[in-house]
């Protein structure tokens, strides 16, 4: 098994920080990254490498500095579907979005392990702070999005990808209910005690739980994670990033929009919805919202069968994170759409 930590661009999750690379990346780690580099961008001069935090590993979030330029690094071990993600952000550019395009991107290989490197423009701006104004023109962004994706010329494969992704999380709900009926939750590793803590929850997952969004009427191409570490505000206008979930996502607009209220309208530690923030919302996207309480529901659930998938396949995910998503379950049973 693999043993690597779930990967964050930022360390408190979905929740971004100050959006500053204040830290010089060790040459062995910017040496192999910065060569794969020189064979991708053309008349490329010195770079140089920073980090959003002290970096240990190839994989994170980078600024690359050269004398004229400055790019956005992201280096995963994660593959993907870089072409297909590209296609999908180079279809809705073409729609008027606005967004932070792939320029280039390849796969490099360093001690045996296969990384993906995507070099974006880097954007300078800041994240979200409450106000009314930014949340409207972003959900005026995603009703555009939405629009413009409707018609996107590869949704089948996008369709055929997301479906083995749905089917996969069916089969993690089905061995979450056998391990629950059958007490064999050493299947979850360090994540064991968590799960004995919260068997109650995990029931109502077993039980309602639906990942087959796929199947669901008015299904299409979606950002897939609209979340405040996912927008950035320049001179207070919104530009989505970070559309890796967007090969992977085919589910109905209330998908993106049950993220955008559990996010960015909803007090973390209280549970209570901003009327204000979810007025904002509606007014932006331009009609009246659909109930969105069973869909912020399935989200949470979405979110803890995905990590508990990875947990099996080896990786570590913080019990915090998952208790978010908890929070997140039980907040939304209480909101009363308006």
């Amino acid at each position: 098994m693999v043993n690597y930590k779930f990967e964050y661009a930022w360390s408190s999750g979905d929740l971004p920080g100050e959006p500053k690379f204040h830290y010089p990346v060790p040459q062995s780690i910017s040496k192999p990254i910065v060569t794969g580099l020189k064979s991708l961008i053309p008349n490329i001069d010195f770079l140089e490498l920073f980090s959003l935090q002290q970096a240990h590993a190839l994989s994170g979030r980078f600024i690359a500095k050269s004398k004229s330029s400055t790019w956005l690094l992201r280096v995963t071990e994660r593959l993907g579907y870089s072409e297909l993600e590209k296609k999908i952000l180079d279809y809705a550019l073409s729609q008027g979005i606005s967004l932070s395009p792939i320029l280039y991107s390849e796969i490099i290989k360093v001690d045996g392990k296969y990384y993906r490197v995507d070099v974006r423009p880097f954007i300078h701006g800041d994240h979200f702070d409450g106000s009314t104004k930014k949340i409207y023109l972003l959900a005026k962004e995603l009703s555009k999005l939405h629009k413009g994706l409707a018609d996107f010329p590869d949704r089948n494969r996008i369709q055929i990808i997301s479906r083995q992704r749905y089917q996969a999380l069916e089969e993690t709900r089905k061995l979450l209910g056998e391990a629950i009926t059958n007490n064999c939750l050493e299947i979850f590793g360090s994540t064991e005690a968590w799960v004995r803590k919260n068997m109650n929850w995990l029931q109502l997952l077993v039980t309602m739980f639906d990942p087959r969004m796929d199947l669901r009427p008015s299904a299409q191409c979606l950002h897939g994670e609209v979340h405040p570490g996912n927008v950035l505000f320049q001179e207070g206008y919104p530009i989505l990033i970070d559309f890796e979930e967007s090969v992977h996502t085919f589910a109905p607009p209330d998908w993106d929009l049950a993220f955008l209220v559990q996010r960015f309208c909803m007090n973390r530690k209280t549970g209570e919805l901003d009327r204000n923030l979810f007025k904002a919302v509606t007014d932006g996207y331009g009609t009246s919202l659909p109930p969105l309480s069973m869909t912020m529901r399935q989200a949470a659930w979405f979110s803890v069968a995905v990590a508990l998938q990875s947990i099996r396949n080896g990786l570590i995910v913080p019990n915090s994170e998952l208790d978010k998503f908890v929070l997140f379950e039980e907040f939304a049973r209480s909101i009363e759409q308006e």
